[in-house]
């Protein structure tokens, strides 16, 4: 069961965080959000009810951001589950990510509110190994 969760293979639900992004943000300060989420022991994500998994590629086309090659619009929504007041501490911490960007660029606007109960979504890319194959 875990790897089904880790592998976005079921729908989760738990506590955490919903980051909102409001604003000019690049792809690499999403990716950079969505590490820190990580690093904090986030332990499931989704980027506008998009699931967030391993291989997960957040890009741009060009002229929006994409996930999987999937178009995601602004303002960004990120959930994640984990300890919310972790997650929330290592966003908001002092010389941390968040105030980093706004420093950056003031115009942007960045909340980070704790949740007692998220639920993100299956992945719906759906997963496909072309080399690795189970040993019998």
């Amino acid at each position: 069961n875990q790897l089904r969760v880790a592998n976005g293979l079921v729908t989760v639900s738990g506590p955490g965080v919903l980051v909102t992004v409001v604003g000019p943000v690049s792809v690499l300060d999403l990716q950079d959000l969505i590490n820190e989420l990580r690093n904090a022991g986030a332990e499931a994500l989704a980027l506008n009810d998009q699931r967030l998994i391993a291989w997960s590629a957040i890009a741009s086309d060009g002229e929006q951001v994409t996930v999987d090659g999937q178009p995601v619009p602004a303002p960004y929504h990120i959930s994640a589950i984990g300890n919310a007041e972790a997650l929330r501490a290592a966003l908001l911490r002092p010389g941390g990510l968040v105030p980093l960007l706004r420093a950056a660029n003031p115009s942007i606007i960045i909340t980070v509110r704790e949740s007692d109960r998220l639920t993100l979504p299956v992945y719906k890319q759906g997963v496909d190994f072309v080399y690795a194959k189970p040993v019998d």
